[in-house]
């Protein structure tokens, strides 16, 4: 099953994660019939007989707090109020970070104030960054929120952490010389270097960008019946062949790729599979059938509610 966040990606060797602003949860719908079910059975992809050994992909890991709405109205939404020199701190364990390798650290941030407000930005008590965003004119505060409540900017960094145990802590400091500042953070993402290593039996990852026949080689798995599938189309998910490797706990695989695009794979022992937690039936529908039903609808600010009430 595919989640509602994710990441898309850029181009470069690069990626952004997406959210969906109006659900935090996915459904699916099963149909179980007695005759004339449909039915579809995966795919086999048809793999090289050799590859370039692929050891590593691109961790990704995101922030992106929707909790303030500060305007009441529309989709978007930001991390709780910071004042003037307030903190935050975002901790994430690097699965499979390699050492001594760069992370890069991509951020958006907001200010409501009548001044320039600066976001100093620390990982593990080392600043590596400052982004600064410019203030509103203090007219402009005083008038209409919705129109311009708050100024934005982005910015993003490659540095090489010192990290203990793969943790990052990310410590977000908002300062603005003004009794009228309010800060927000909108998203914080970080892209690193992570081996091909399990996790609790399964491993999510992406290929590289490059045109190629390649072999990855992956480890960390303890359990027995191994199985990696391509999950590029989570509508027609394909069965990857995979092999053990003389070392336990190792296996590879192989695949073509082609520049331009990646591949996403799950690899992992069935241990790792998920078991719905519980099912509800529900009724046959039959959308294209309803002959009646509101003659309008009315969509509308909460500060014409009233009015489309009364309507």
């Amino acid at each position: 099953g595919q989640g509602v966040t994710g990441w898309t990606y850029s181009g470069q060797g690069d990626f952004s994660h997406y959210t969906n602003p109006y659900t935090n949860s996915n459904f699916y719908f099963l149909q179980y019939a007695s005759q004339n079910a449909a039915s579809k059975e995966m795919s086999t992809v048809q793999t090289p007989s050799s590859g370039v050994t692929v050891d590593k992909t691109v961790g990704k890991i995101f922030f992106d707090e929707e909790r303030t709405n500060v305007t009441h109205s529309g989709l978007e939404w930001y991390s709780a109020p910071m004042n003037p020199n307030d903190s935050r701190i975002i901790a994430n364990k690097l699965n499979g970070y390699l050492a001594g390798t760069p992370v890069r650290y991509k951020y958006e941030m907001l200010s409501r104030s009548d001044v320039t407000a600066a976001f100093n930005i620390e990982e593990s008590g080392v600043q590596i960054a400052s982004l600064f965003v410019a203030g509103i004119d203090p007219g402009t505060l005083a008038g209409d929120p919705v129109y311009n409540y708050a100024n934005r900017n982005q910015g993003q960094v490659d540095r090489i952490p010192s990290l203990t145990d793969s943790r990052s802590a990310v410590k977000i400091v908002y300062n603005a010389n003004s009794t009228v500042a309010t800060g927000y953070i909108n998203w914080l993402e970080i892209l690193y270097t992570q081996q091909l290593v399990g996790i609790s039996e399964a491993l999510i990852f992406t290929s590289p960008d490059t045109t190629a026949a390649v072999q990855y080689a992956l480890s960390g798995f303890s359990g027995n019946k191994f199985s990696v599938f391509d999950i590029t189309d989570v509508l027609n998910v394909k069965i990857v062949p995979s092999q053990a490797d003389q070392i336990a706990g190792t296996y590879s695989f192989r695949d073509n790729l082609s520049s331009g695009s990646v591949k996403r794979y799950w690899a992992g022992t069935s241990s790792a599979y998920k078991t719905p937690a519980s099912f509800v039936r529900i009724p046959n529908t039959n959308l294209r059938g309803v002959t009646t039903g509101p003659n309008f609808i009315i969509i509308t600010p909460r500060d014409f509610l009233a009015e489309a009430q009364r309507l």
